[in-house]
C-alpha cells in the first residue's frame, strides 16, 4: 500500500512539474535564430504557445522568415542583442503579419526586406516600440508600405523607417498613436500615389513628434475624414506636397516645419481644416506656394513664419476661410497673401505682419510670376 501511495504521489508530482514547465514555457520563451533549421525561427516557437495565454518570446540572432501572428492575445516579441528579422528572399509577403490579435508587442528589432515590414490588420491592436524598418522592396501589389495598419489600433513609439519603397507608413481606417517617429527615404516605384512618407485615409493619428524627409511624393497626406492631432511635425525635402490634407480631414498641429517641398508646403482642399495652435512654426523655401487653402476648407493660423516661397506665401480661394488668431510673419515670398478673388475670406489679417496682399481689394489679376506655375495633375490654381 505504501508503494502504491508513493507511486501515486510521484506521478502526481510529475504531472504538476509537467504542467508548471508548460506554463513557464508559455510565459517566457527564448529563440536563438542562429540555431540551424526550423527550431531557429520565431514561427516554430509560436506553434507551442497557447494563444490565449500571456506569452513573451525573447529573440536573439538574425532570423530569416516571414512571420504570421494570428489569433493571439497578450503576445510580446522582444529583441535581444540587436536581433534582426529579415523576410525570405523572393517572397512577396510582409516580414511580420499580425491579424485577429490583441495586445501584440514587437519591440527592439531591425526589420528588413519584404514588401511590408510590419502589417497589423483585421481589428488587431499592436504596439511597435523601438523598431527600425528598412529596405523593403516592390511587390506585385501596388502601394506596399514599410508599416501598414489596416482597420486596427496601433502605438508607434521610437520608430525609424528608412530606405523603403512605395509608402513609409500607411494607415487605413486605423487609430494610431505616434511617439517619436522618423521616416527618411521613400522611393516611388509604382504610381502617382506611391512615394509618400505617411499616408492615411479614414483614420486618426495623435501625439508626436513626427519627422518625415526625403520622400519621392508627399511627406504626409490624409484623406477621407482623417483626424490628426500632432504636437510637433517636421516635413522636409519631399518630392511632392509637404503636407496634403483633403476630403474633410482635419490637422491640428502645435509646432509645424515644412521646408523644401517640390510643390506646395501645405495643401488644404475639399472641405478640410487646419489649426496651427503653437508658436514657432516655419513654412519655408517650398517650390511654389507655402500654404494653399481651397475647396471650402478652413485654416486657423497662429505663430507661423512663411518665407522664401517663390510664388505665394498663402493662397486662399473664394469658398475657403483663413483666420489669423496669433502673430504670423510673412517675408521674402514673391507675393505674401493672395486671395482669389480678392473678396475671399481672410480674417484678422492684421496679425499677419510684413505682408503684401490683394485680399479685400479690387485687384482682379494675379501677379505675373503666378502665371509661370506649371500644370501639375491634381493640384490647384495652375
Amino acid at each position: 500500500m505504501a508503494r502504491i501511495t508513493r507511486t501515486l504521489a510521484l506521478t502526481t508530482c510529475g504531472i504538476a512539474i509537467s504542467l508548471f514547465t508548460s506554463v513557464i514555457q508559455a510565459a517566457d520563451t527564448r529563440v536563438n535564430c542562429h540555431q540551424p533549421g526550423v527550431k531557429g525561427t520565431i514561427a516554430y516557437a509560436l506553434k507551442w504557445l497557447n494563444p490565449a495565454d500571456t506569452n513573451v518570446v525573447r529573440v536573439s540572432g538574425h532570423c530569416v522568415e516571414n512571420l504570421v501572428i494570428r489569433g493571439f492575445n497578450r503576445l510580446s516579441i522582444l529583441a535581444e542583442q540587436g536581433a534582426l528579422i529579415e523576410g525570405v528572399s523572393g517572397v512577396d509577403l510582409p516580414v511580420i503579419e499580425i491579424s485577429d490579435s490583441l495586445r501584440v508587442v514587437v519591440q527592439g528589432f531591425i526589420i528588413r526586406g519584404g514588401t511590408t515590414g510590419l502589417h497589423c490588420s483585421r481589428s488587431s491592436s499592436c504596439r511597435f516600440i523601438g523598431d527600425t524598418v528598412e529596405d523593403t522592396k516592390a511587390g506585385a501589389v501596388n502601394y506596399n508600405a514599410a508599416i501598414s495598419i489596416d482597420g486596427s489600433d496601433v502605438e508607434l513609439t521610437d520608430i525609424v523607417v528608412r530606405n523603403v519603397v512605395d509608402l513609409g507608413i500607411a494607415l487605413y481606417g486605423a487609430k494610431a498613436v505616434a511617439n517619436n517617429v522618423s521616416v527618411n527615404g521613400v522611393t516611388n516605384v509604382n504610381s502617382f500615389t506611391g512615394g509618400a512618407g505617411l499616408f492615411m485615409t479614414a483614420g486618426s493619428l495623435r501625439n508626436g513628434p513626427i519627422k518625415i524627409q526625403n520622400t519621392d511624393a508627399a511627406g504626409l497626406s490624409a484623406f477621407h475624414g482623417s483626424a490628426l492631432d500632432i504636437s510637433q511635425l517636421t516635413v522636409t525635402d519631399n518630392g511632392g506636397v509637404g503636407v496634403w490634407i483633403g476630403d474633410g480631414s482635419v490637422l491640428n498641429v502645435g509646432v509645424l516645419t515644412v521646408e523644401r517641398s517640390k510643390v506646395f508646403g501645405l495643401l488644404f482642399q475639399t472641405g478640410s481644416a487646419g489649426n496651427f495652435y503653437g508658436t514657432g512654426s516655419l513654412i519655408d523655401s517650398n517650390r511654389y506656394d507655402g500654404i494653399v487653402v481651397q475647396g471650402g476648407s478652413s485654416v486657423g493660423i497662429g505663430g507661423v513664419t512663411v518665407s522664401n516661397n517663390p510664388v505665394f506665401g498663402l493662397f486662399v480661394d473664394d469658398v475657403s476661410v483663413v483666420y489669423f488668431y496669433g502673430p504670423s510673419n510673412f517675408m521674402q515670398n514673391s507675393y505674401d497673401i493672395w486671395c482669389n478673388p480678392p473678396t475671399a475670406t481672410v480674417q484678422n489679417l492684421g496679425n499677419a505682419t510684413n505682408t503684401t496682399t490683394n485680399c479685400g481689394t479690387t485687384s482682379p489679376l494675379a501677379p505675373a510670376n503666378a502665371l509661370t506655375v506649371p500644370k501639375v495633375p491634381g493640384l490647384p490654381h495652375n
